[in-house]
């Protein structure tokens, strides 16, 4: 089990003592506090909300407030590279960018890549999904004045929540 399905797991459970045998007892405080000391404020939440999504709906508050604070460093952002355009488009690089970070699967495989033999049974046929081409991502489809600035910010979304995952692993590791 990946850190980050560990991560989800215990954001979600209702149970929270400390087991120190997470595959015996399913359940482990300990992926919470890695992550509160070890990460950004973003970087921590990217995670928790892309991670327990999967799982089960986060609090909307928490997505809001993520949001919110993405909008902010976009506009820093466009600042900064000097982005003429930058009262009219940075609301909507950062909600398109953090809309498709949260839900990049493409929509026709699932996030496979392949297709189905048929529509019910998991098995895959040999067939590359037509509308992803075998990435398993959803393709991006913005305008074009500001495609390449939605899929820079998307990239540093990632990176953000990589990160987060990573610096969390090694406090993990440092004990």
């Amino acid at each position: 089990m990946s850190f980050r399905e560990n991560y989800a797991r215990a954001v979600l459970t209702s149970d929270l003592s400390d087991c120190t045998d997470i595959r015996r007892n399913g359940h482990s405080t300990e992926p919470l506090a890695a992550v509160a000391l070890g990460a950004s404020e973003l970087g921590s939440g990217l995670l928790r909300v892309k991670w327990s999504m999967s799982r089960n709906e986060p609090c909307p508050e928490i997505i809001l407030a993520l949001l919110e604070l993405w909008r902010g460093l976009v506009r820093k952002k466009g600042l900064k590279r000097g982005w003429k355009d930058l009262d009219s488009v940075s609301d909507t690089i950062a909600h398109r960018s953090f809309w498709y970070f949260m839900h990049d699967k493409c929509l026709t495989c699932t996030g496979l890549g392949a297709l189905a033999i048929d529509k019910n049974t998991p098995v895959l046929s040999g067939h590359v999904c037509h509308d992803c081409g075998g990435t398993g991502k959803l393709r991006y489809d913005f305008d074009e004045s500001i495609a390449g600035r939605v899929i820079n910010c998307v990239a540093w979304l990632r990176t953000e929540e990589s990160t987060a995952a990573a610096q969390a692993e090694n406090k993990l590791g440092e004990e």
